[in-house]
């Protein structure tokens, strides 16, 4: 299962730890997939795109504006995707945000998952951004990373998803079901 060779962190507008989606009032979903993002949105999405519905684009890198997002993606250590999502909603007033990393998880045969080095490069990136665009930065709480397949096979057997701070990395689920005795 590919999803269990990707890892990922995020933190919400407070600087808490939380999972790799975002899902703004009017019902558009970003996520964190693998090394990209996803953006999902029901009332955009048609028969005969390219992607499975509702997910209406894939983001790899770049500034984009969609719906009231601000998305801000850039490539990083260990084959990642960077972001930084501001949400404003100009009639309601609704400010939110959203930060996370998605990265291969192997440094060649060997589970790592989030590398400690990986977060501060993300930090150092939105410091960046933080003094050329004006963005808002919470302080980031330690966050907790998680693999992806782990986060699937957590929501099919109805469990919390296993989860730990960067460089404290256990085997993926995948992993012990495929060990050999």
């Amino acid at each position: 299962m590919a999803l269990s060779n990707w890892d990922t962190m995020a933190w919400n507008a407070k600087g808490e730890s939380t999972i790799g989606t975002f899902v703004c009032p009017d019902g558009v979903i970003l996520e964190i997939y693998k090394n990209w993002l996803y953006i999902h949105d029901k009332k955009a999405w048609w028969q005969g795109m390219p992607f499975c519905k509702p997910v209406v684009m894939q983001i790899s890198k770049g500034e984009i504006q969609y719906v009231g997002l601000s998305i801000y993606a850039e490539r990083g250590p260990q084959e990642s995707i960077f972001v930084y999502t501001k949400y404003h909603d100009y009639q309601s007033k609704i400010d939110d945000s959203f930060f996370g990393i998605g990265c291969y998880g192997y440094v060649e045969d060997k589970w790592v998952g989030v590398l400690p080095s990986t977060v501060i490069q993300f930090k150092q990136w939105l410091q960046d951004l933080q003094r050329n665009e004006g963005i808002a930065l919470p302080e980031l709480k330690d966050g907790l990373r998680y693999n992806q397949g782990d986060a699937y096979f957590a929501d099919v057997l109805g469990v919390a998803i296993p989860a730990s701070k960067a460089g404290e990395t256990e085997p993926t689920i995948l992993s012990h079901i495929l060990k050999e005795d």
